[in-house]
């Protein structure tokens, strides 16, 4: 069966393009070549700046796409999360200067909890940052250290295919879902509908073999020579949409397919 393939038209049928977007197909494949052009630019010049600086921001990009795409959740919220409060930066390096032999953590909690109740929850939230025992919190913090370890922090030319395997999903569900998805980084065995929507997705005796067999497609297409950029996003939309169809996990298929 020939999952990845490019035998599809996406620049003159553009049905993925919100309606209220005018930019045409041609748009985003001219300007994704010009940033081709400046990476392996800053790459052959040995711009360690560009590197970081481009890297830390396709990282914080990446994760609000990926947040933000499965619920209606505010950007601004999810870079709130992300930000460490100051205060709290120096009063652990106070703490462990001189407390160097204790545990401050108590302290820190005690400190949190006396400025909640004397001053409020908006002068906490601007002290000690927002929240992070909230489910959205948990989710964002795991998405962001999942990235952090997967996304070099510099750019190489070549990554080497061989790591793209169903291992590697496994892996990244494990670490998306800790403390949030029962069984993570383990395939789904119950059947599974599409949410509001009467569409049941692959059955789970299926899954193994059939994600093996799509991992196995992708190696081969992508580890082409002289692969062109507009069929690498064929190749691309074939696999998000073959991954999702095979859903192999009870939740959280959507981060790891954007993340793959």
């Amino acid at each position: 069966m020939d999952m990845i393939h490019s035998k599809f038209d996406f620049v003159n049928k553009p049905w993925w393009r919100a309606d209220y977007d005018d930019r045409t197909p041609q748009y985003f494949i001219s300007s994704t070549k010009r940033f081709q052009q400046a990476i392996l630019l800053s790459v052959n010049n040995e711009d360690e700046l560009f590197w970081k600086g481009f890297m830390d921001l396709h990282r914080e990009r990446y994760l609000i796409e990926c947040i933000s795409a499965e619920g209606n959740v505010d950007p601004d919220v999810i870079k709130q999360l992300l930000k460490k409060s100051r205060f709290k930066v120096i009063l652990n390096y106070v703490c462990r200067m001189v407390f160097p032999r204790i545990i401050f953590r108590p302290i820190l909690r005690l400190a949190s909890y006396v400025c909640r109740v004397t001053f409020g929850n908006n002068i906490h939230r601007i002290i000690f940052g927002p929240s992070r025992s909230s489910h959205l919190a948990k989710k964002v913090q795991n998405l962001h250290d999942t990235i952090n370890g997967i996304f070099p922090s510099i750019f190489f030319p070549n990554i080497p295919m061989d790591r793209f395997t169903p291992l590697l999903a496994r892996r990244l569900h494990q670490q998306i879902g800790n403390g949030l998805i029962d069984n993570a980084g383990r395939y789904r065995t119950r059947y599974v509908m599409a949410a509001q929507e009467n569409y049941v997705y692959l059955a789970p005796n299926l899954i193994e073999n059939r994600i093996e067999e799509l991992f196995l497609q992708c190696r081969e297409k992508f580890g082409e020579e002289e692969l062109e950029l507009d069929e690498a996003i064929r190749f691309g939309a074939c696999f998000l949409t073959q991954f999702l169809y095979i859903h192999p996990f009870m939740n959280g298929n959507g981060r790891v397919a954007r993340l793959l």
